[in-house]
């Protein structure tokens, strides 16, 4: 029995008259002293038909009994004094008393006791669970347990994160401090869609007190019981995966319902909810490190920190893929426990096609748990959030508040201005999506996956699919040709960057009365774009840049008359189409060729060489026409002295006008009357030798390396004042120092302003600076 106290959690005393003339009695008391914190409630005194005060002061009948027994181990001193002390410790402590002689009474009493001392039982223990040491520790400091007042937290995480866990963690360590009652309330999502309120209240409500007899019959009568019953006593309450407001009204209502020093904790996915209910804060369950995981995996798969040295790579996979979810490493470590190498493999290949049931079960919760329009917004949700927020909000899904909702129920994060989600979220997206219809891609309601596409599109199994508005398929490496267009009459943005196999577009592109985006970048084996691409009467940004086979535009570009953004930059065009100038709400014109790192290749020399053999510069049509351009990008296009056309002058929209990476040795004079330009960049044109006029609107000319152009530093800015003319170079040098430093401020300013917008749109690392003395 000595063994058993050890092993206890709890150690109930039982005084009684004879107590004293057994000195196993005396040896067992001694033994739960010397083992058990009697300071921390692991021990119980019960006092059975005696006084507390005679136990302690060893007098009465108690006293006499001990005085014999003193008396006949009179030469064990040693014993004797260790019984004494333990005896007078453990009446000291606060017990239970039998005074009425009403047993039965008593007895539930103490079961009641024991009850509320020991919590439900949990099957393990704070240091066997990996990472949660430091959850426990953070959340029981937000719990402030030394203050008087009731206060709330909320542990909110995606699902399978380990919020229950750490909550059953926290109960563990600290319920035994609320002598009142304590409650674990686990499951209420699903409890309370089973059995309804009534049923969580009456479970709520019992354990606190200790009576199995209540009966609340509607929920209204059971919360008003609530708050009478408990608005006095100091109680722990821990609410496990609420979903509903509902829940949270009806269980704890306001947290004026508890006694003094009460502590409230609820876990939930949604951490409006807990914003909801005022909880004084909130505890982010965060994922595993890699160490946390590995061990973590390491010890249900192998019973050991760390894996065998065959499975070291298997191991990484599978930590990897789940990606820090506790839930997952604990049901695929137990899967594949005691498994061989070659089950390890096949069990992970299959795992890429079909989530483990497990745990595509418990992340599901969080998608049933959605409104439908949310649903729709989780399934379609990408990554570049003005993108996500603009193809959302034309489906009528009103993406604004949808993304929030996503967010407050951890099924997403905002990281910067993209939207990410777990790798396992996205893979029970996946297979939602696919259990539409397993067998046939062209049923369900969404596609992503390359095979399925081509599939989808093909002659044999196309029907018109009237509602798909995006097609993408960046990056498609077996992508060859595009399929007959009339299938998708309503698509809206076709995207086919990167897929650099992709040599012909089909002509009934043409038929796309609706597209607004075609993004043809980097298809470099793309050497033309059909005839009918010019009725696209819709299209606003057509993207050609890297496309580095196209040798010409159709005239039939001229036709499209929505367009705002056409980037050839980096192809093989040097002949554009006279139809150019037609584009009369162009904005964005971008001809620019940088130098590339040579490609180890041998198409890339073969083409590095043709063009090397071909030494026609690009001709540039008339600008006549193109009244909206605001931006135009003739950089790195090896223009020579007047190849610039003089009816430039004629783009009264023009802001920005880059000319870096030139050969002329001048600029034009009609430079001068381009009346809106602001920014002028003439980087790296090492022939440059003098500037023309400028027109007064110039705010900025950054000419960085221009090594011919005389008296000016080789980084250098010139900033024009509209209302005197002045020009000032290198501010830190050549402002004027009579100038009014309000006016020294203003446009320091604006040139940072530029710099900034300029940097960021070219990546740059070397551009020309402004010396903070001048501001």
């Amino acid at each position: 029995i000595l063994r058993a106290i050890e092993q206890s959690r709890l150690v109930l005393v039982i005084f009684s008259k004879n107590y004293a003339s057994s000195t196993w009695c005396l040896e067992e008391v001694a033994k739960a002293v010397e083992c058990k914190d009697i300071n921390e409630g692991s021990v119980i005194p019960i006092f059975y038909e005696v006084n507390p005060s005679d136990i302690r002061k060893l007098r009465g009948n108690f006293g006499t009994t001990f005085a014999k027994t003193e008396e006949v181990y009179s030469g064990d001193k040693r014993d004797i004094k260790r019984w004494k002390d333990a005896v007078s410790k453990v009446a000291s402590l606060a017990g239970m008393e039998l005074k009425d002689g009403y047993e039965t009474k008593f007895i539930q009493q103490i079961i009641g006791e024991v009850k509320n001392k020991l919590g439900p039982r949990l099957s393990y223990v704070v240091g066997d669970l990996v990472g949660m040491q430091s959850h426990v520790a953070n959340v029981v400091e937000s719990l402030c347990l030394d203050g008087s007042d009731v206060r709330s937290i909320g542990i909110w995480g995606m699902g399978g994160i380990g919020k229950t866990t750490v909550a059953r963690a926290v109960y563990e360590k600290i319920h035994d401090q609320f002598d009142d009652g304590c409650c674990f309330l686990a499951d209420v999502r699903e409890i309370s869609k089973k059995n309804g309120l009534v049923y969580l209240q009456n479970q709520f409500l019992g354990d606190i007190l200790q009576d199995d007899n209540l009966r609340i019959r509607d929920d209204h009568r059971g919360a008003n019981m609530i708050k009478e019953r408990l608005q006095h006593k100091k109680v722990l309450v821990i609410l496990d995966d609420v979903d509903e407001k509902e829940q949270l009204e009806k269980l704890i209502g306001g947290f004026d319902w508890f006694g003094h020093g009460s502590r409230i904790i609820i876990t939930t996915r949604d951490e409006h909810l807990l914003l909801q209910c005022g909880v004084n804060s909130i505890y982010t369950v965060e994922e595993l490190s890699f160490c946390e995981a590995l061990q973590l995996f390491c010890l249900k798969a192998f019973r050991s920190n760390h894996p065998p040295v065959e499975f070291n790579e298997l191991v990484k996979q599978v930590i990897g893929y789940v990606d820090g979810l506790p839930l997952a490493l604990d049901v695929l470590g137990s899967f594949l426990a005691c498994r061989s190498l070659t089950q390890w493999k096949s069990a992970l290949a299959r795992l890429k096609e079909c989530p483990e049931g497990k745990i595509f079960d418990r992340l599901k919760l969080s998608y049933d748990g959605l409104k439908q329009k949310e649903k729709e917004i989780f399934l379609d949700i990408g990554k570049e959030i003005p993108y996500v927020m603009e193809v959302l909000d034309n489906c009528g899904l009103y993406a604004d508040i949808g993304i929030k909702v996503l967010v407050d129920k951890s099924l997403i994060q905002i990281i910067g201005n993209k939207l990410w989600m777990h790798d396992l979220l996205q893979e029970m997206a996946w297979e939602i999506v696919r259990q539409e219809s397993p067998e046939e891609p062209g049923q369900r309601s969404r596609i992503w996956l390359f095979e399925d596409v081509c599939n989808v599109l093909s002659k044999n199994s196309m029907q018109v699919l009237e509602k798909l508005k995006v097609i993408n398929l960046n990056g498609s490496k077996l992508f060859v040709e595009t399929p007959n267009f009339i299938y998708v009459p309503n698509l809206e943005r076709l995207i086919l960057k990167g897929c650099k196999a992709l040599f012909q577009v089909h002509p009934s592109i043409g038929n796309l009365e609706r597209l607004t985006l075609l993004d043809l970048g980097d298809c470099e084996n793309l050497t033309g774009l059909p005839i009918s691409v010019g009725n696209l009467k819709a299209l606003k940004i057509l993207n050609l840049s890297g496309c580095s086979n196209l040798e010409e535009l159709p005239e039939s570009i001229g036709g499209l008359e929505s367009l705002e953004d056409l980037d050839i930059s980096e192809s093989a065009i040097t002949d554009l189409p006279s139809s150019l100038t037609f584009l009369q709400n162009l904005k964005k014109l971008c001809f620019r060729v940088s130098k590339r790192r040579p490609q180890n290749s041998w198409r890339t020399l073969m083409r590095m060489l043709r063009r090397a053999l071909n030494s026609r510069h690009l001709r540039l049509p008339s600008f006549s026409g193109l009244s909206s351009l605001i931006e135009l990008d003739l950089s790195g296009c090896s223009l020579l002295e007047g190849e610039i056309p003089n009816d430039i002058d004629c783009l009264p929209s023009l802001r920005s006008l880059d000319l870096a990476e030139n050969f002329f040795t001048a600029i034009t004079a009609s430079i001068e009357h381009i009346s809106g330009l602001e920014f002028l960049i003439l980087n790296h044109c090492k022939n440059l030798e003098e500037l023309p006029r400028l027109p007064e609107s110039i705010m900025v000319v950054v000419a960085e390396k221009c090594l011919k152009l005389e008296n000016i530093s080789n980084t250098f800015v010139i900033c024009t004042l509209p209302d005197s003319g002045f020009c000032f170079l290198n501010l830190s040098s050549f402002l004027p120092q009579d100038l009014d430093l309000t006016l020294q401020q203003n446009y320091s300013l604006s040139l940072l302003r530029y710099l900034v917008h300029y940097s960021r749109k070219n990546d740059s690392r070397n551009l020309c600076g402004v010396s903070m003395s001048a501001i």
